[in-house]
């Protein structure tokens, strides 16, 4: 399968200089389709990290973002949807580790199964669960039936793969809700309200590295799940699903 065009792909940093590199190093390793890296850098003061940032503008294709103040996820999120051109976004956590062929296997699974939401690629198959969906065989005559990964929610929450036409059906992030942290659940929550689908591709695996961030990786409360809880029974309730 020939990708023709680039993949927006977005990753936000704060501290951890040596994870966040390892994992750029990683992407950049095992991504062989072409892209563009969108990265923002909120409030680091890491001479070391700016540089390095700074210069993978000479080594990739690569818009890097230094901001110092404290800016919402959802704003910062919806900065970086404003600056892509590309057909599909990837958001991806610094915190992620991914195999050869892991871009190319979602754009295939995003084109080739109708109605994909929002996808994404499973760090461990608990509460998980298999099921068949129509894959339609790329030039060729019939269809076949494939497997994918889903959870029993059908949430993705951080590490997403969709497509930039979606957002004229479920909208951007909601700067409004208390929610920090499960930003991008109650994004791909909407997906479903307009019947999409959200899953994990079946034949790929990444590795999630355990870093502590409390501006890119917050810590959960049980009011934020509370509000979050609340915020998707109103969508139901009103059937709207676009912020």
């Amino acid at each position: 399968m020939k990708i023709e065009k680039e993949v927006a792909i977005f990753i936000h940093t704060n501290e951890n200089f040596f994870e966040a590199k390892f994992c750029i190093e990683n992407l950049i390793t095992k991504t062989k389709v072409p892209y563009r890296l969108y990265i923002l850098n909120q409030n680091s003061d890491n001479i070391e990290f700016i540089d390095y940032l700074n210069g993978l503008t000479k080594r990739v294709n690569c818009f890097v973002k230094h901001i110092k103040n404290n800016v919402s996820l959802s704003d910062i999120f919806n900065s970086m949807i404003d600056m892509v051109y590309q057909k599909y976004i990837v958001f991806f956590p610094y915190n992620i580790l991914v195999n050869e062929n892991w871009l190319l296997d979602l754009i295939h699974s995003y084109e080739c199964i109708d109605n994909s939401g929002c996808i994404s690629i499973k760090n461990t198959t608990e509460n998980l669960c298999l099921s068949s969906v129509l894959f339609k065989k790329i030039n060729k005559p019939n269809d076949e039936m494939r497997t994918v990964y889903f959870n029993k929610t059908n949430i993705l929450k951080d590490f997403i793969f969709f497509g930039k036409d979606k957002l004229k059906l479920v909208g951007k992030f909601n700067s409004n809700l208390k929610i920090l942290g499960l930003e991008i659940n109650e994004f791909t929550f909407r997906f479903l309200g307009h019947g999409f689908i959200n899953y994990y591709i079946k034949y790929q695996n990444c590795l999630r590295l355990k870093v502590i961030d409390k501006k890119v990786f917050p810590e959960i409360t049980d009011d934020t799940k509370e509000n979050l809880k609340n915020q998707l029974n109103i969508m139901v309730n009103l059937e709207q699903y676009k912020k």
